[in-house]
């Protein structure tokens, strides 16, 4: 069922707002690495190709942390002090036969760009978020059945809250100062969008090398082909699939993972 589908999980980005020494995805939830829940995860549902997308300057802490949880030999790769800046890939006995370590871009655009290039077998990608280590089966597999449904599928959960629009924050203005209404959408039209997305693989490459031609800034790859006019749909969203942020999502993803178990 998912022999055409090849998995690009997104960890380079900075992480800012957990703050500490670490970048976020290497950040330890019950005793691993962030990054490493989604990774295993993916694994798991039998995933033959990766790409994981990392910070350029991570390369030697993330080779560390695979070695460590026996993704591979501790001699591995020899002379690795040539590899920074460029794809790492290491074959796997399986069930994910090839896992790629791919240096991220200035962007999320760029890095996800990065990743599905990698990925030439797969027909479809799907493109999650290193930070969240809560994906589920169902909710993998509730995207896996419909991936000929459209060139692009997203998880998405109703929105609980009233949303409001207000006026954009000021660079010469304190951080707390009010900031006026502007208006309220309507909640019923209104979806929270998860990861993963899962796309048609030449139609995301064709997105995402539009979308750098143009410099178009997205926050997801789906706003890509909305852009673009391509159809985009969703499927239901897993409520404990949250993205860990800040140190009280952490805290929120401990609890449920020990619930879970």
């Amino acid at each position: 069922m998912n022999g055409t589908i090849g998995g690009v999980i997104v960890a380079a980005g900075e992480g800012t707002r957990m703050g500490g020494a670490l970048r976020k995805v290497y950040v330890p939830l019950a005793g691993r690495p962030l990054f490493m829940h989604a990774l295993e995860k993916m694994r798991s549902f039998h995933v033959p190709w990766i790409a994981l997308v990392i910070h350029p300057e991570e390369l030697f802490r993330t080779i560390r942390i695979l070695q460590e949880a026996h993704w591979i030999e501790d001699d591995f790769p020899g002379e690795w002090e040539c590899f920074p800046g460029h794809i790492v890939q290491i074959e796997l006995a399986g069930p994910t036969l090839a896992l790629y370590l791919v240096p991220g871009g200035k962007s999320r655009q760029d890095s996800v760009w990065a990743g599905v290039r990698v990925l030439e077998k797969a027909t479809y990608v799907a493109v999650h978020d290193a930070a969240r280590p809560l994906l589920s089966l169902e909710l993998w597999q509730r995207l896996v059945a419909v991936k000929e449904a459209a060139r692009a599928i997203v998880p998405a959960l109703p929105v609980k809250d009233t949303i409001k629009v207000i006026e954009e924050a000021k660079a010469d203005l304190p951080s707390r100062s009010l900031r006026r209404v502007w208006g309220t959408l309507p909640r019923a039209s209104l979806v929270a969008v998860q990861t993963p997305q899962l796309f048609h693989r030449a139609t995301l490459l064709e997105a995402l090398a539009l979308g750098r031609a143009l410099q178009i800034e997205v926050t997801d790859e789906a706003m890509l082909l909305e852009r673009f006019r391509k159809r985009v749909v969703v499927v239901p969203g897993d409520e404990a699939n949250i993205k860990v942020t800040t140190p009280f999502d952490l805290s929120l993803a401990e609890m449920l993972l020990k619930k879970s178990v």
